[in-house]
């Protein structure tokens, strides 16, 4: 048994609205689990199969035997199927956490590149192992809320990704002409996931990446087709839609947590990208119960 304890219900803890944890035990039957949720629609997914097959999205054939690591991308895979007998774990994971377990290193951006592909890694002997004693690790945090580390969760899940990146046989394929391009706008969405609430300049995100800002306006208007200031907006916006819609702060505690210092500054700025106030968005959310009405965020990004 690799996961000692039943299966049950975890707690709402600190973490409970960036971060989806679901133990699966051996079964007499398949286990089917929903991935996408209208409140998780951004979260990436990793699942690790320890032992026996699972079935991503209702596949008939060439069922994934474990050990096995999946990673899927935010809106990628519907649901996962365990097979009876088969056991493993399935952790949803919001853009921040992923961007605190990722990290600002100088292969963060490489790492960040890994995690933004859909894959199947078969695992070696060592490296279950690994991933395991990490997973039991987040699971142990998980079912302890109030002592809940939030850093311990982040250098787990930094350890599962760069042992799963390096056990990794195959990269994704890069034309030479976009490689430095692209490298620079990972490099980029790692600094805002970094920065964002620090209301930093777009001169200053372009000192940190070592080119002009003419150069890094050219490069996401030619590429993305948004400027670096709507994509650091767009981070800024789906933040404070996070928070309206899971928290019970303020509007003033999430201006400020935000970097705005004025809290009517903060309702403008809101209002201007989503067309609500604050406590609109906030209570139409809970009307509609999570029904996306505001511009989509830059999942778009290499």
């Amino acid at each position: 048994m690799i996961y000692p304890s039943p299966t049950k219900s975890l707690p709402q803890a600190d973490l409970y609205g960036e971060m989806r944890l679901v133990q699966v035990l051996p079964s007499l039957g398949r286990q089917r689990i929903q991935l996408l949720h209208p409140r998780q629609r951004h979260f990436h997914h990793l699942l690790f199969v320890a032992s026996g097959d699972a079935i991503l999205d209702g596949e008939r054939e060439h069922p994934h035997a474990g050990p096995s690591f999946i990673l899927s991308p935010t809106e990628r895979l519907q649901t996962a199927t365990f097979f009876a007998g088969a056991e493993g774990m399935v952790i949803g994971l919001s853009p921040q956490l992923l961007a605190d377990a990722i990290g600002n290193q100088p292969e963060s951006a490489s790492l960040r590149a890994f995690c933004s592909q859909a894959l199947v890694l078969r695992l070696g002997d060592s490296t279950a192992v690994e991933t395991r004693t990490f997973l039991l690790q987040i699971a142990r945090e998980w079912e302890r809320p109030r002592y809940m580390s939030r850093m311990t969760i982040a250098a787990s899940l930094r350890l599962i990704l760069i042992g799963a990146w390096q056990a990794s046989e195959t990269q994704p394929s890069v034309h030479p002409s976009r490689r430095g391009r692209d490298d620079l706008l990972q490099r980029f969405r790692q600094l805002v996931e970094t920065s964002f609430r620090q209301q930093m300049s777009i001169a200053r995100y372009a000192e940190g990446l070592g080119v002009s800002p003419d150069r890094l306006h050219a490069i996401c208007t030619r590429q993305l087709k948004r400027s670096p200031l709507d994509l650091v907006h767009e981070r800024l916006v789906r933040e404070a839609q996070f928070q309206l819609e899971r928290s019970a702060r303020s509007v003033q505690d999430i201006a400020e947590s935000l970097g705005f210092r004025d809290p009517s500054n903060f309702s403008h700025f809101f209002k201007k990208k989503t067309g609500l106030s604050p406590l609109n968005y906030r209570n139409r959310m809970q009307r509609s119960a999570g029904r996306d009405i505001a511009p989509a965020d830059y999942h778009d990004w290499p």
